[in-house]
């Protein structure tokens, strides 16, 4: 049988330096960088996530036929996920967290699928073009106060109405309709 091994190293048989750099360009999955002040670029060998950004201090191997960025000592920039294709994040028996000083999500269509969907807010501001909402059995608001401005018109339209006041009840307008 033949011996089909090999050194993955081989490469690096004349390693020149492996060390600290500071990323002074990028330019696709390749950075300039300077060590020892030279000058030289490199390719990025570490994973997907890191996004490079000039200022950056990486772990550089260099020998005489190539160079690699394989470690981040310290990242400047945001870290990105990037996949050409679909994403998942898939935690079959866990949670995912997001956790953040803001998360922002922008998409064409955005799809939220739950058996249960508990939203806590101090504050929550929503503007549509259009909302549709059906709500098979009940719709139920607590609050403190409930102001409602409609520039155009307002329909209310059901089977019965009821309504109850404990103090006064004020209704204005030019002409009332009542029967």
């Amino acid at each position: 049988m033949p011996d089909t091994s090999f050194n993955l190293l081989s490469e690096f048989s004349t390693l020149q330096r492996m060390g600290p750099a500071l990323v002074t360009g990028v330019c696709g999955r390749e950075v300039e960088i300077e060590a020892e002040g030279r000058r030289f670029f490199a390719a990025l060998a570490v994973p997907g996530i890191y996004a490079p950004v000039a200022g950056d201090t990486v772990l550089a191997i260099k020998s005489a036929a190539a160079a690699y960025v394989i470690g981040v000592l310290n990242a400047t920039g945001p870290s990105i996920i990037r996949a050409d294709g679909d994403l998942r994040l898939l935690a079959p028996n866990g949670e995912i967290v997001l956790q953040g000083v803001a998360v922002a999500a922008n998409a064409e269509e955005l799809r939220l699928n739950a058996q249960n969907l508990a939203v806590t807010a101090e504050r929550a501001t929503e503007r549509f073009g259009s909302v549709r909402r059906f709500v098979t059995q009940i719709f139920d608001l607590d609050a403190g106060e409930l102001r409602t401005r409609i520039s155009g018109t307002f329909a209310l339209l059901t089977k019965r109405l009821r309504a109850q006041a404990e103090e006064d009840v004020k209704i204005e307008g030019q002409k009332i309709h009542l029967g």
